[in-house]
């Protein structure tokens, strides 16, 4: 009996050893040293990040480089965090070296607007401001900023003028504010007043926000002429960093979706029949004989196109000089033949730091548009108006130049057709020759 409870001591105590041991071991193997990187989404380190082991207070933060080491078990889990960007829990998974990347905060009372000649926080904004940001304005294909900021702020009236390519708009802050005088909004194009020029000739991939300041308070940085409410427009520029190559466009198609609804040609014999006030001229007694008509509108609408093309290189130094480089060109075509609006756009910025106190930049925009078509006046009027009887080529295949119904206005009317290109160009070798 004694040697046997003798034994069982002793493995009693070899238990107790390899347990101790087994414990030890198993310690050892969780705790290690997490070495890790924080960097924010354009791959910039963050400086003075919080990292925590998540529910403890063991914790430290990131230095100058976004470096951090810490100490900790291996299946634990870190808690990132830094001001103005959203907290990330990471699973740290036994890994010795963590690559955290933080994405900024959205948050809109934090966001930065411009007013006046400087920047505020939105929260620290006591007059009425709008703001309208880059990704809202690259929502829609447009061909030109106002279409863009077509009800994209509260307050503001944005109304197309024509319909033909290239046309303006008439911009209203909070409506009409006088009679007699201009209701015309200041614009502001990166702090300079953009006067004497239209929104067309802004290339709407060059902007990267837009301010719309609509109550009087503007007027204390203005004067009067920021009476009518201001639109602060703020363009692309380069930020520190890698270069960046961006191209940014589109193509799209355009066609008639219903045709005006007009008289055919039995319908519009009726009419004549009944009011008798002109006589039939040849060419529509020919017809009436052939039992033929012409469609205006087939034989002059066509499908148009919109094309649009961003090429541009960005980039910065660590020391915080930045540049970029940007050119554009648009183009938009009509249904109806002989309009069209071009626009070649190319912009440059460049900021430079000397030192720590003065910084020299340069900022040039350049536009040139073509508008084509703008001297026609309503081409739509004699395609609604012209005689169906009416052939629009003659015998000998040449185009009628006066295809109208009567001898009155054959003076005033002219063939459509002639605003397509190809056919001027014949009749002008024709004549020429």
């Amino acid at each position: 009996m004694k040697q046997t409870a003798n034994m069982t001591k002793r493995l009693l105590r070899l238990l107790v050893v390899v347990q101790f041991l087994l414990l030890a071991g198993h310690t050892m193997a969780q705790n290690i040293t997490v070495k890790g990187r924080v960097l924010k989404d354009d791959g910039q380190p963050v400086q003075k990040a919080s990292v925590l082991v998540k529910g403890t207070s063991n914790g430290t933060t990131t230095d100058d480089n976004g470096d951090f080491n810490r100490f900790c078990a291996g299946k634990r889990t870190l808690v990132i965090s830094a001001v103005d960007f959203v907290s990330q829990d990471v699973k740290i998974n036994n890994r010795t070296n963590l690559s955290i990347r933080l994405l900024a905060a959205d948050k809109s009372l934090e966001g930065v607007v411009v007013v006046g000649y400087g920047t505020q926080r939105r929260r620290d904004v006591t007059g009425s401001v709008a703001s309208v940001g880059e990704k809202a304005l690259r929502e829609v294909p447009v061909a030109n900023l106002q279409q863009a900021l077509q009800g994209r702020a509260a307050g503001l009236e944005v109304q197309r003028v024509g319909t033909k390519p290239g046309s303006g708009a008439v911009i209203r802050i909070r409506g009409e504010r006088t009679i007699n005088g201009s209701n015309d909004p200041l614009i502001i194009l990166d702090g300079i007043p953009f006067e004497g020029g239209s929104l067309n000739d802004i290339n709407p991939d060059d902007v990267a926000s837009v301010d719309i300041l609509k109550d009087a308070s503007a007027t204390a940085v203005y004067g009067s002429r920021g009476s009518n409410g201001v639109i602060l427009i703020t363009t692309k520029k380069g930020k520190p960093g890698e270069s960046r190559l961006t191209y940014n466009g589109y193509y799209g198609v355009t066609s008639v979706r219903t045709k005006y609804s007009v008289l055919n040609a039995q319908e519009y014999i009726a009419m004549r029949d009944m009011t008798n006030i002109n006589p039939y001229m040849a060419e529509e007694i020919t017809s009436k004989a052939n039992g033929t008509e012409t469609n205006w509108q087939d034989l002059m609408y066509q499908n148009g196109y919109v094309t649009d093309h961003n090429l541009a290189i960005s980039g910065g130094t660590a020391g915080g000089s930045t540049y970029s480089l940007g050119g554009g060109y648009y183009k938009e075509t009509t249904v109806l033949p002989g309009q069209d609006f071009s626009r070649y756009s190319l912009k440059a910025t460049i900021d430079a730091k000397i030192g720590t106190r003065f910084k020299v930049g340069l900022n040039t925009m350049n536009t040139l548009g073509l508008t084509n078509g703008s001297q026609f006046n309503n081409p739509m009027f004699p395609l609604l108006t012209l005689s169906p009887l009416m052939p629009a080529y003659d015998s000998a295949g040449g185009l009628v130049l006066s295809p109208t119904g009567n001898t009155t206005d054959r003076v005033s009317q002219y063939n459509p057709l002639l605003l397509k290109m190809e056919i001027r160009t014949n009749i002008l070798i024709k004549y020429a020759a």
